[in-house]
């Protein structure tokens, strides 16, 4: 007769089995899909052993996978992270679907994950009370086109945030307008005394086209986002406020007011 440790011990190496994993790490082989991954706007941290960061594209996106596994249903480029413009100044060859030169135009060429430029404080302020969204800057204008710091009416433009892990905030974004618009992430992961946020000039074009663009994201090195509360699901975003303060390395400093609809 086996003992009563010889079965808990089976039944726990046949779990693990049925699991594909190995002691919660997944096995090789092992893919995930993407609602296993902690998502942003450019990248899924999905479960697995640490390899070099990958670009990978489905039907609808293209994500930076910065351990090297990407989820089920995405192709990965055969550039390296270092180099991903690798196939005739493209990541792909033949050419991956369009989203692909948005998503590098508006944050840059090399790989994104859930802590890179990861430089603005963030304060929960329940009683925090915005009447409605604008813009003012100090400094010079990063980037030229529509920008919150030269459009009068960005108080009117669209604001809209996602929770896919990451919480995702586009601020005063202009459909089919060349120039910028505020990212913001946030890890709501974190601990309350050290969650911490990015906030990115996200540059935006009317152009799609085939080959990599030039230049680099610029993201804020310092500052403080106040919000009413960091939402962890979708639903918690509606009626989102708060307040934001900016630091870039160009000498910009950035301030929002936002207040997403109820």
């Amino acid at each position: 007769m086996r003992s009563l440790a010889t079965l808990v011990i089976g039944a726990a190496v046949a779990s693990a089995a049925a699991c594909g994993t190995r002691a919660g790490v997944p096995d090789a082989g092992f893919v995930p899909q993407l609602s296993d991954c902690f998502v942003g706007e450019f990248f899924a941290e999905c479960p697995g052993d640490a390899r070099p960061a990958v670009l990978a594209c489905d039907d609808a996106e293209c994500l930076w996978f910065p351990r090297g596994t990407p989820a089920a249903g995405f192709t990965a480029s055969t550039c390296p992270a270092d180099s991903i413009c690798c196939h005739g100044n493209w990541p792909f060859d033949p050419v991956a679907p369009s989203p692909l030169y948005s998503k590098l135009y508006g944050l840059g060429l090399r790989p994104w994950d859930r802590i890179r430029a990861m430089a603005v404080d963030v304060v929960e302020e329940p009683t925090l009370a915005v009447s409605a969204s604008g813009a003012t800057c100090d400094g010079p204008d990063p980037f030229s086109g529509t920008t919150p710091c030269n459009d009068p009416t960005w108080a009117d433009s669209h604001n809209e945030g996602a929770v896919r892990g990451a919480v995702v905030l586009h601020l005063g974004t202009r459909r089919g307008v060349a120039g910028w618009h505020a990212l913001v992430e946030i890890d709501p992961t974190a601990a309350p005394t050290t969650k911490v946020a990015r906030v990115c000039a996200y540059r935006t074009t009317d152009a799609i086209r085939s080959d990599c663009p030039a230049g680099d994201v610029l993201c804020a090195t310092a500052g403080t986002l106040t919000v009413t509360r960091v939402p962890k699901l979708p639903a918690e975003l509606a009626g989102l406020m708060g307040t934001i303060d900016a630091t870039f390395a160009q000498g910009l400093v950035l301030h929002l007011e936002l207040r997403l609809p109820p």
